[in-house]
């Protein structure tokens, strides 16, 4: 059998013949001809040329020892130390650009933050708790807290994306520790990579925007294709992307970082470079471009870092009530929610309970009464979550949820079976009428249709003695 094979494949070569092996091959050309198709459609010759240099410069990872000799360097680079107060750093791996600076908290054309340690005080604890959503979180001042943002080689991560400047803040005394970490080569990867890992190493807290996502992960895989380990990763690590999506998605429309700087902070970035620029920026400058674009990406960097330690100082000013100025309803609204997911069921049903007696938007006031309501009838306060039910009535998106609840608390608590069979005839009703309307789709039709019937069935047979 295996001859007969070994024959069949000469044959199949001498007459020019596909085999399996040649078919395979070319699947495999006409995906790449794919590929290229959607490169040339989608890259300018500028963007193909970065690609190709960072392809270039991955295929000599730096080692333990390996020093970029200046010489290699762009012409621009003591230009860029200059503009930016930078000086080199080496270590074992070689040497990378850093840039240390302090600001004044409270400085007027900076960030108007709250002064955390007076704000936050003891009150910290519980408040984390609430935003990672454990109890098992050892009490740390805020000097001992980590921010960090990072500058990449794009946004998609992947093993193709490098993390060129890696930016760190911690507040001490009530000023801002800044640090930027910068690599002016691809060369120095690993010197940088080796100086992030010691600031990070036993932190108790790492706060970031979108870091769970995006820059952890991908400060991982850089460390994976550097074989490097980073021996004593932070405790904890908090990402303000969803408890702000929470707490002012609602009120500002959006949760982007930019937004939330307008809308919470009352900052607006003055010829800020756009994030989805910074790549090319940082190409052209390792081509031989000019450095004054590089230190308009070092600025965005600082002003996210600054966002970021402005965002925390509200967010763990609103959670501990000791802010200067009182939630609105969205935030009370928000808030609630944010008690409600850490599991503080009373924090939460006060904070629904603001939100409710407040002019909130038909939508969210909605929204309030249920989240209100169940937390009432799982504390088996039945009275006040019927009486948010049956405000629920009246709202048509409402109706069908409500009569059920309605229905359930009849039937199975106050054992009242006639009224509970009359409110699901009022909902079957509801429900036909709907569907003649077309409101109701059909599947969902036949969902609750059958549940209410099913209900009714049940309620009569009760009522009889026969259940």
């Amino acid at each position: 059998m295996r001859e007969m094979k070994k024959a069949e494949t000469r044959k199949a070569k001498s007459e020019n013949r596909p085999t399996k092996l040649g078919s395979l091959t070319a699947e495999f050309r006409v995906s790449i001809f794919l590929v290229n198709l959607r490169f040339e459609l989608t890259f300018t010759l500028r963007d193909k040329l970065n690609c190709v240099s960072v392809l270039k410069a991955a295929s000599r990872p730096g080692k333990p020892g390996a020093v970029c000799p200046k010489s290699e360097l762009p012409p621009e680079l003591d230009q860029l130390a200059q503009l930016l107060g930078a000086v080199s750093r080496r270590n074992r791996y070689g040497e990378h650009f850093q840039v240390r600076k302090t600001l004044a908290a409270r400085k007027a054309d900076l960030l108007p933050l709250i002064d955390l340690s007076r704000t936050i005080g003891m009150n910290a604890p519980s408040s984390f708790q609430v935003l990672l959503r454990t109890s098992n979180i050892t009490p740390c001042p805020p000097e001992e807290w980590l921010f960090l943002d990072t500058e990449t080689t794009g946004l998609a991560g992947g093993t193709g994306t490098y993390a060129f400047l890696v930016g760190m803040a911690r507040v001490v005394n009530g000023r801002i520790e800044l640090e930027q970490f910068f690599m002016r080569d691809f060369r120095e990867e690993s010197s940088m990579l080796a100086e992030v890992a010691t600031r990070l190493a036993g932190k108790p807290l790492l706060i970031t925007f979108n870091g769970k996502a995006f820059d952890w992960p991908l400060l991982e895989t850089r460390f994976r294709m550097q074989r490097m380990r980073l021996e004593q990763p932070p405790a904890l690590h908090l990402d303000l992307l969803h408890p702000s999506r929470h707490l002012w998605r609602a009120q500002l429309g959006s949760a982007s970082l930019a937004d939330l700087e307008r809308g919470v902070l009352g900052i607006r970035r003055e010829n800020d470079v756009p994030g989805e620029r910074i790549p090319r920026i940082y190409f052209d400058y390792l081509r031989g471009g000019r450095a004054e674009p590089m230190v308009e990406v070092f600025r965005h960097n600082e002003n996210d870092l600054l966002a970021l330690v402005g965002l925390t100082a509200n967010l763990l000013a609103m959670l501990a009530g000791d802010g200067e100025r009182k939630p609105s309803a969205l935030e009370s609204y928000g808030l609630s929610r944010l008690f409600q997911l850490a599991g503080w069921r009373e924090r939460a049903r006060e904070h629904y309970e603001k939100a409710v007696a407040t002019h909130l938007p038909v939508e969210f006031k909605c929204a309030a009464q249920r989240a209100l309501a169940g937390l009432y009838k799982r504390e088996r306060n039945y009275d006040r979550a019927n009486r948010l039910w049956e405000e629920l009535l009246d709202v048509d998106a409402d109706f069908f949820r409500a009569s059920e609840e309605l229905a359930i608390f009849y039937e199975h608590h106050a054992r009242d079976y006639e009224r509970a069979a009359t409110i699901v005839r009022q909902a079957i009703s509801r429900l036909r009428a709907a569907v003649r309307r077309n409101l109701v789709e059909p599947h969902q039709h036949r969902r609750l249709a059958d549940r209410l019937e099913y209900r009714l069935r049940r309620l009569q047979q009760k009522r009889t003695g026969l259940f």
